[in-house]
């Protein structure tokens, strides 16, 4: 696993995200952190590898359910796929109400994380790396059961994993973790735990040197 100075990252809220959305603390903010990559169509693609189409329909079930629900997307275009962020950006106008905010990329998330409370990672393809911040900060996470994420995250045990391309399956996730919040902390800690243990840059560090 490649190394993560595990103690740069902090558990305590800071309520500047939440200041600049508007939102109060009482209220479910539910976000998803990554770089938004433009399907490559010439090996069929027709969504983002990153999944933003999936949590943006996901969020739009979610409100259904729990209509106080807001959502985030932190990250703006890989390279030139500024014309795809525009898409995303009017899907989810389109469909999520007003619900949904896109803050374009930040160099200030590991400050930021603290303020959701639940993170998304609804990727179609992946290592790890986007379900180890969110935990390190203390966010519950949602993710897809594809790559290297089983490996953090652990269905039942260090949050929840659901198949990936099926946003119906992912808002149900979503509003399970925002119902169940004791459990929701279980989790996390848990998560947390396992995060610190497999990432943390002494002892990667170490076992390269070893090698």
């Amino acid at each position: 696993y490649f190394g993560t100075d595990v103690k740069s990252f902090t558990r305590t809220r800071t309520g500047l995200l939440r200041k600049e959305l508007g939102v109060s603390p009482e209220v479910p903010l539910v976000g998803m952190v990554s770089y938004m990559y433009a399907p490559k169509w010439f090996i069929g693609q027709l969504r983002g590898l990153k999944g933003h189409e999936d949590f943006i329909a996901a969020l739009s079930l979610a409100r259904q359910v729990r209509p106080e629900i807001r959502g985030v997307i932190v990250g703006g275009a890989w390279a030139d796929a500024g014309w795809y962020e525009n898409r995303l950006r009017s899907l989810g106008t389109r469909i999520c109400d007003g619900s949904l905010t896109f803050t374009g990329t930040r160099r200030d998330v590991p400050a930021i994380y603290p303020d959701l409370d639940l993170a998304v990672v609804p990727s179609h393809s992946e290592n790890v790396g986007g379900v180890v911040e969110p935990l390190l900060s203390g966010v519950p996470v949602v993710a897809t059961n594809v790559g290297g994420l089983p490996d953090l995250i652990q269905d039942g045990k260090t949050g929840w994993l659901v198949p990936a391309g099926n946003p119906g399956k992912l808002a149900h996730a979503i509003v399970s973790a925002i119902e169940a919040k004791e459990e929701a902390r279980r989790r996390t800690a848990e998560g947390r735990r396992l995060a610190e243990r497999l990432f943390d840059v002494e002892r990667t560090g170490r076992e390269i040197a070893i090698i």
